[in-house]
């Protein structure tokens, strides 16, 4: 059974650390579903068609990611970026949609700080 905790779990893995973390077969939606009921936790299986995986069983694929989003820091600003939706009573897809639309308006010279930059004029583009 998956461990108790008092506070939901959620994980950023690429695909390189995916592998690593879990042991599963099938393609990459079947295996971040599985990983997330299995270990009671949300998944958030990044790349350039990011997969998230809740543990109730629930999947959403993500396409809009750039492929400049794969630079070093980008996913800290991902999980900066999750944790601020949450608390502000977002959800995580919503998260991944800014992060990928931050990075499109960045464009593909980014770096973290610049991805960061433009994180408010993509939440501006929501209102």
């Amino acid at each position: 059974p998956p461990p108790r905790r008092s506070a939901p779990t959620i994980l950023t893995p690429h695909g390189g650390e995916f592998g690593r973390m879990f042991a599963s077969d099938g393609s990459k939606i079947e295996q971040t579903a599985a990983a997330a009921r299995e270990n009671g936790c949300t998944i958030v299986h990044k790349g350039a068609d990011t997969v998230i995986a809740h543990p109730d069983g629930r999947v959403t694929v993500s396409a809009a990611a750039p492929s400049w989003l794969a630079t070093a820091g980008t996913g800290d600003v991902l999980a900066g970026l999750i944790a601020s939706r949450i608390a502000a009573g977002g959800t995580i897809e919503g998260a991944v949609w800014l992060h990928a639309r931050a990075a499109a308006l960045a464009g593909p010279a980014l770096i973290a700080d610049t991805l960061i930059d433009a994180v408010p004029a993509a939440v501006r583009e929501c209102l």
